[in-house]
């Protein structure tokens, strides 16, 4: 008869431990995320990072990476959209460029400053219409 000999398997990580960022480096106070549903609750490209945001428009948050800090209270927001903003994505080339789709069937390509955002933007560059149902981005 043999026996068998089993091996816990070890983790060639289990001493490594990550160091939280110090408070200069984080980004603080970001108000009323939207983190509900089947989309993207944050993207990042090479500059900037986007969160949506609960609240009427589809409101999206657009901030600099290299920008970290307190949120301040009244942040300018991209709020192309009538219902919530399910789901959105950065343009893999047009660092300034995001696309958005919402509840209220229509997709969004918006177009917004190379430094960011200075004030709300509430047209879209472009504005796709006549879908029936739920619209994402990918």
């Amino acid at each position: 008869m043999t026996t068998e000999v089993k091996e816990k398997h070890q983790s060639k990580y289990r001493h490594v431990y990550g160091e939280p960022a110090k408070p200069e480096n984080q980004f603080l106070d970001l108000k009323n995320p939207f983190c509900s549903g089947e989309g993207n609750y944050l993207k990042c490209n090479t500059r900037f990072f986007a969160v949506a945001k609960a609240g009427g428009g589809g409101p999206l948050y657009i901030h600099r990476l290299d920008a970290p800090g307190r949120f301040a209270p009244n942040v300018p927001t991209l709020s192309v959209h009538k219902g919530t903003t399910w789901d959105f994505d950065f343009h893999p080339f047009i660092i300034n460029m995001v696309g958005t789709a919402s509840e209220d069937c229509h997709a969004a390509i918006t177009q917004f400053p190379e430094e960011g955002l200075n004030e709300n933007i509430t047209k879209p560059t472009v504005l796709l219409e006549g879908h029936q149902k739920k619209s994402d981005v990918y």
